[in-house]
């Protein structure tokens, strides 16, 4: 099991390399792949796991868009 993250409709998340990853890395780490898949789901709202290798970042969208503290 990886990170489970709920998501509403129309809501997103973005999965991107750690700052200052290596390319060679990053593509040894992607040739194992990345798993996600529906944990649960109700009318208007589903959990989602992802696997993925940790340098890959996985971060709900709102938070890119939000100004630092």
């Amino acid at each position: 099991m990886g990170l489970i993250i709920s998501r509403r409709i129309g809501e997103e998340f973005v999965l991107f390399p750690a700052p200052g990853l290596d390319p060679t890395d990053l593509a040894e780490q992607l040739a194992e792949g990345i798993t996600i898949r529906i944990n649960n789901a109700i009318p208007g709202k589903a959990w989602i796991d992802i696997d993925a290798p940790r340098d890959i970042n996985i971060l709900r969208t709102e938070l890119l868009t939000r100004e630092p503290s």
